[in-house]
């Protein structure tokens, strides 16, 4: 099967950025509309989507969107001095078309569908990228009086954007006033615009993630003025070296430059100290340095010795099962995800297969990736009892046998032991867990509305009543 070795280049990538965030030619939601509150204090769309905006302007999901709202503006642009529209019967044909040539070079064992579905897209959303196409290739053949049936491939299409760009003139940077993200001629992106096309993009879920992740920002920021207290650049400074010597102790990225590790995440160290949820943790931790002394501190200590204590380094091999509960998770029926794992084993045990280099083709979880190493973890951590409690039974080299937990079947090897720290070496993790179990506590008090999230339960509750 050829695999869709003609396809238009734009299309392909149309489908693959498509996602959410970039390009949706979505109303945006009145900006003065309530999404959200904290102990009654309104959290209106304009306030969230400037957190948006703020938080993913310098990302490659912000930096993706731009360049997508400029291409856009620029083809309305030439659209309106040509007096150019583009009905919805010429995007049908221009998509049935290609839905042709998929269905043609995959010998009918693909549809155009199918393949937008594996990329995240709704059909609706392709064909708002596709008539933006499609008008760029009806401008350049009205700009350069070429007949209608002439074929303007993307290399036309790219060359156009960017000479466009150059005659209408297009600015981002630092130059802009103050709330301007982009100019292109005398059209502005403002933030809070930028933010509601963001805002848009996302899926129900991450909507309701993100108004989250925003209302407890401003739990945290609360609570600090509450206290006294402020972020420093000094706190800042602190964090990110913890942060780096976090990295740098971890088996998995050790010996790996932070700054390299940064990029490969999408950011740098100074686009993470003005990250919003980056500044929150360090808030919550700056509180829990004021409010918890080493008594304290030293009490917890003792009390969480699972969580503190003795640690194993393990790696492991999941074969997902298939929950009813969660669908969309994938994963095999009970019978055949146990057979697998079986498989598995035989060739590590039996076969002298090295347990990483089958983790990296067999495990079903982005583990894979380092040889299915998870790093040391505790016995009362953030891994399923039943894991947790295989790991700990081993001597380290040896391969345990099929461990069932929530997600699947695993194959444990535990590659080191170490003993519980002192005190003082643990220090630092002990504020962090003392922050976290605070800050949990103070979330629970607080009253917190989110309408998305109302929403998406709204909608399960709907989906689990009988059916008639």
């Amino acid at each position: 099967m050829r695999a869709f070795a003609n396809l238009t280049t734009s299309i392909l990538v149309l489908a693959a950025f498509a996602v959410g965030v970039p390009g949706q030619d979505v109303a945006p939601e009145g900006g003065d509309a309530v999404v959200g509150a904290l102990d009654g204090q309104p959290v209106t769309a304009d306030a969230f989507a400037t957190f948006l905006a703020r938080k993913y302007r310098n990302q490659p999901t912000g930096a993706n969107l731009l360049g997508d709202l400029r291409d856009r503006t620029l083809i309305e642009l030439a659209a309106t001095r040509l007096g150019l529209s583009i009905d919805a019967a010429a995007v049908d044909r221009e998509y049935r078309a290609l839905a042709d040539r998929v269905s043609s070079e995959t010998d009918g064992k693909q549809t155009l569908e199918d393949y937008l579905t594996r990329k995240g897209t709704t059909v609706a959303e392709f064909k708002t990228y596709l008539r933006r196409l499609v008008a760029a290739r009806e401008i350049i053949r009205l700009e350069r009086k070429l007949p209608a049936s002439a074929q303007v491939d993307d290399k036309t299409v790219a060359t156009w954007l960017v000479e466009q760009a150059k005659r209408v003139g297009v600015t981002t940077d630092a130059t802009l006033p103050k709330g301007v993200y982009l100019r292109v001629g005398d059209r502005r992106i403002t933030e809070v615009a930028f933010g509601h096309q963001l805002a848009a993009g996302l899926t129900d879920q991450d909507r309701a993630k993100e108004l989250d992740a925003m209302i407890k920002l401003r739990l945290i920021a609360r609570e600090l003025a509450a206290n006294g207290l402020q972020v420093t650049d000094v706190d800042l400074d602190r964090a990110i070296a913890l942060d780096r010597a976090r990295y740098a102790n971890n088996p998995r990225t050790k010996g790996i430059p932070y700054e390299k590790i940064l990029e490969q995440l999408g950011t740098s160290v100074a686009q993470k100290k003005a990250d919003p949820e980056f500044r929150g943790n360090v808030a919550i931790l700056k509180i829990a340095e004021a409010r918890f002394d080493d008594a304290a501190l030293r009490s917890y200590f003792e009390a969480n010795q699972d969580r503190f204590g003795e640690s194993v380094r393990v790696r492991h091999i999941v074969v997902r099962v298939q929950n009813p509960a969660q669908p969309f998770r994938g994963g095999h029926a009970e019978a055949d995800a146990k057979k697998r794992i079986d498989a598995i084993r035989k060739r590590i045990v039996d076969g002298g297969e090295p347990f990483d280099k089958v983790a990296r083709t067999a495990s079903e979880d982005r583990s894979r990736l380092q040889g299915g190493d998870l790093g040391f973890i505790h016995r009362n951590g953030r891994f399923d009892p039943a894991f947790a409690k295989a790991a700990f039974a081993l001597e380290p080299g040896t391969v345990s046998e099929p461990v069932r937990s929530a997600f699947g079947y695993h194959l444990l090897e535990v590659l080191e032991r170490r003993p519980a720290p002192e005190f003082a070496a643990a220090r630092t993790r002990l504020v962090r867990a003392r922050a976290q179990d605070w800050f949990r506590d103070v979330v629970r008090g607080a009253k917190i509305e989110n309408r998305y999230l109302d929403a998406i339960r709204a909608e399960a509750a709907e989906a689990a009543k009988p059916k008639d």
